[in-house]
């Protein structure tokens, strides 16, 4: 009988505290995905998605807009424009307010002539801004990991 209130006991004294301890750390576990962006959804962490938005499409360009479950956005246009030089001159505009680039990258047509370049950038937020042939576009998202899910997982 001592032997079996003993067993008892040691089960007790050692099951106990860990059901305890995993029961009081697991709400502030974070998830073990680096790479991923998580939002925060009260006490629980869930994949980054698009929860609203628009898509605005005309001839001479387009603008999009994708809300995101942890409170930020993604705003995306795309302007056709006259001539080759005003979309670099529209590139060289909006890299104004920009307080560091980020990378920058030339683009080349199935020729070998360079016809534009892409720019990463931080300003308020971190902008993508590519020029290609008479096309300007911009992305602008309130992280470089919002950009690179953004490219990761489509618009």
């Amino acid at each position: 009988m001592k032997k079996g209130f003993l067993y008892l006991a040691i089960v007790w004294i050692t099951v106990l505290p860990g059901i305890v301890l995993s029961g009081v750390s697991s709400p502030y576990t974070v998830p073990d995905t680096p790479e991923a962006l998580l939002a925060s959804m009260r006490d629980r962490w869930e994949p980054l998605k698009v929860i609203g938005g628009y898509d605005a499409d005309g001839d001479d360009g387009n603008d999009h807009l994708r809300e995101l479950s942890d409170g930020t956005s993604i705003r995306m246009s795309c302007s056709h424009l006259v001539s080759e030089s005003a979309a670099t001159a529209a590139l060289q505009s909006r890299l104004a307010g920009v307080t560091e680039i980020i990378s920058r990258k030339d683009s080349f047509d199935e020729r070998g002539l360079r016809v534009g370049q892409t720019i990463v950038a931080k300003s308020s937020a971190v902008v993508r801004l590519s020029s290609y042939n008479n096309n300007f576009c911009s992305i602008e998202a309130a992280s470089l990991k919002h950009l690179e899910w953004l490219e990761n997982n489509g618009s």
